[in-house]
């Protein structure tokens, strides 16, 4: 592999780019004052980002960065439409069905999905807006109570920069009835805007089980990615059957996003930890998975 490195200036502090120009590797850090008049790549622009760099490397720089070959380095303007975004927008889907007061490691599994719910919108870059919905919450949990659990979309927290709002609503979660999952990804895409990065918005969707309504969430959530919305949906499962983690995974899938089921404490700890670094990533316009840490 080889890294070049772009050194980009606008009004903003510097970043440079580290980029094997095949897109198996694209960070983004802070670096210094360029100006934006600058024509030609000045000697000490590489000899201070060789000096930032180092500081990191240790002792292999091969295994972090392959052959780094900053005498490359070059200015140029930053593209607004670099294969990555800022997040803008995010909804929460939770899971409001019965199956979810269900306990998994000593918790019940609507309990572990707030507290996801938390860590994502805790973890949401300040400017972004968000907005939280709990699906299936209404009916209950036999066949006689199905029918109602159908149309059972409910809006937590209307699209606010305010986190602290949305955060307030996510103890009214109940467990309750069937996961119309469909028609809630649906009812989130209906919420988003139009968007020419993917990237900038994101589904992120919390349930213990698969569609049990006959709807298509594969379908909808490959509308939600490759259209207008171009929103990326991302699922975590709890404790889930291998025929329906499979068929959540298609939803991810589908969506441009990821799937991850936290069956033990730990997966559940690990999972909450992407979730994290996905989102402080995605405040300084790198999208999840793109970058691999050094060796420590």
């Amino acid at each position: 592999m080889k890294a070049i490195l772009v050194v980009h200036h606008e009004v903003r502090p510097e970043t440079y780019l580290l980029d094997d120009r095949a897109g198996a590797v694209r960070s983004y850090f802070p670096l210094f004052q360029v100006g934006a008049d600058s024509a030609e790549p000045r000697r000490d622009t590489v000899a201070s980002a060789q000096a930032y760099v180092g500081q990191f490397i240790r002792d292999d720089a091969g295994a972090c960065f392959g052959e780094t070959h900053f005498s490359l380095a070059r200015i140029e303007g930053k593209q607004e439409d670099s294969g990555s975004a800022f997040l803008r927008r995010a909804i929460v889907l939770i899971d409001g069905s019965g199956s979810m007061a269900g306990r998994l490691n000593g918790r019940t599994k609507l309990d572990l999905a707030r507290q996801a719910a938390r860590t994502f919108i805790d973890s949401l870059p300040s400017d972004a807006e968000a907005s939280g919905i709990a699906f299936g919450q209404q009916g209950n949990n036999t066949r006689a109570g199905k029918e109602q659990s159908c149309s059972a979309i409910n809006t937590l927290a209307a699209m606010t920069p305010h986190h602290s709002a949305l955060l307030a609503t996510l103890d009214e979660t109940k467990a309750v009835g069937w996961p119309p999952l469909a028609a809630a990804i649906e009812q989130a895409q209906a919420m988003l805007q139009n968007s020419s990065s993917s990237g900038e918005q994101i589904i992120y969707g919390i349930s213990d089980g698969e569609e049990t309504f006959g709807g298509d969430p594969v379908e909808i959530a490959r509308r939600v990615n490759q259209g207008q919305t171009r929103a990326i949906v991302n699922i975590i499962g709890f404790g889930l059957p291998p025929k329906e983690a499979a068929s959540l995974k298609s939803v991810a899938n589908a969506g441009g996003g990821t799937f991850v089921d936290a069956h033990t404490n730990r997966a559940f700890n690990e999972a909450m930890g992407v979730v994290r670094e996905s989102n402080r990533r995605a405040g300084n316009a790198v999208r999840p998975g793109e970058a691999r840490p050094c060796p420590t």
